[in-house]
């Protein structure tokens, strides 16, 4: 073999061992990073300036998947923990009297029943207690048992978008306050209350407060007469001019109802005027108008004529989970009419070709404000 032979050998040699070098670290690359992705994340604790910094306005949807958290499930998913959730848990063999879920904090609750009030931790079980259960207590009065719920409402948990997270039970409507001024009407945040109210057959009603900070009813949000128009009943209540108050009582007389609505609505002070007894009532803060939280623990108040509120803690965003096709168009009757003729049976009305939802939108047929709640709420579907 020639001297420029052995030198093409050894280069040829060199450059295999090379190759062979630089595949194993590839491959190793892949193995490292496919390891990194199916590790767990640690998610971001969420501080408080973080909720300080949304404003009012801002639609932020917590149900989107983040760095560190597992995708939304499916809809059927989420319908099927929120079965979980209406079904008893395993009775007690020894039974007492049976109760009811009257207040509720992050660690201890309160059950009324004939024998007087028992106070007990809250149970690491599932499903957890929430204010409105009917409940079977043991003969000690110490322990208890969940019984069937007839009705809940309920939103996404936001440590876990794929599960429901329970706020009242046993309810015979839901009463959405949002104040007409200070913080201002958020027309997402009732349509998304509307919609987990129709999920679990509630019915719904809007309470507008604070209707003494506007000139007149005209200076409402137009979308809002929309609503109004599909089905939503309204009324609008001023406590200084004691306006609204007497159809709001007609409306809650013989009805367990869950009062939803962000901090600084007016939910404390509807109480208060309603019943006639003294409650805490925050104030909003000066500087951006939004409102302090008042009501930390939920409870339920039994103000007689019938009437059982339960007060929530105030919510600044309402996560639904995935949302189905069929409950979109449930809360937006009023795309069915152009929808059926559209080009495409299939169309979402963001982006096809020869929407007639658009094309009503561009000729004021349907109204803006509508359509962008159409589009926050289907990035979800």
């Amino acid at each position: 073999m020639s001297r420029r032979d052995k030198k093409i050998r050894k280069i040829l040699e060199e450059w295999n061992q090379g190759h062979e070098a630089r595949r194993r670290k590839e491959k190793a690359s892949k193995v490292r990073r496919a390891e990194k992705q199916a590790r767990p994340q640690r998610r971001r604790p969420v501080r408080p300036q973080d909720w300080e910094a949304l404003s009012q306005d801002e639609e932020t949807d917590f149900d989107q998947p983040s760095r560190g958290r597992a995708r939304v499930a499916s809809h059927q998913a989420y319908v099927e923990a929120l079965q979980v959730e209406q079904r008893p848990s395993a009775a007690i063999p020894e039974a007492g009297p049976t109760g009811t879920v009257t207040w509720v904090s992050r660690s201890r609750l309160r059950i009324t029943h004939a024998r007087g009030e028992s106070d007990c931790p809250v149970p690491r079980t599932e499903p957890r207690p929430v204010v409105g259960d009917e409940v079977r207590m043991d003969r000690n009065l110490e322990g208890f048992s969940l019984c069937r719920r007839r009705s809940v409402l309920c939103r996404s948990d936001p440590g876990h978008p794929n599960r429901p997270l329970v706020l009242a039970a046993n309810v015979d409507q839901v009463l959405i306050v949002s104040a007409a001024r200070r913080p201002d009407l958020r027309l997402g945040f009732v349509e998304r209350v509307w919609l987990a109210a129709q999920r679990t057959q509630v019915p719904a009603l809007l309470c507008v407060s604070k209707m003494d900070l506007v000139p007149s009813d005209l200076d409402l949000e137009p979308d809002l007469r929309t609503l109004g128009d599909n089905g939503l009943p309204i009324l609008t209540t001023s406590i200084p001019q004691a306006r609204g108050l007497e159809e709001l009582e007609r409306a809650l007389r013989d009805r367990r109802t869950v009062l939803v609505g962000p901090s600084g609505a007016g939910k404390s002070s509807l109480l208060q005027a309603i019943s006639g007894q003294e409650v805490p009532i925050g104030r909003v803060r000066h500087g951006d108008g939004k409102g302090r939280h008042t009501t930390t623990a939920s409870q339920l108040h039994d103000l007689g004529n019938g009437i059982q509120i339960i007060d929530t803690p105030g919510v600044r965003q309402f996560g639904l989970g995935q949302v189905s096709a069929a409950e979109l168009r449930d809360l937006f009757p009023e795309f069915a009419t152009h929808a059926a003729r559209c080009h495409f049976s299939d169309c979402t009305h963001t982006h096809e070709p020869r929407c007639q939802v658009r094309e009503a939108l561009s000729q004021g047929w349907v109204a803006p404000g509508r359509y962008r709640s159409y589009l926050r709420i289907r990035e979800n579907a």
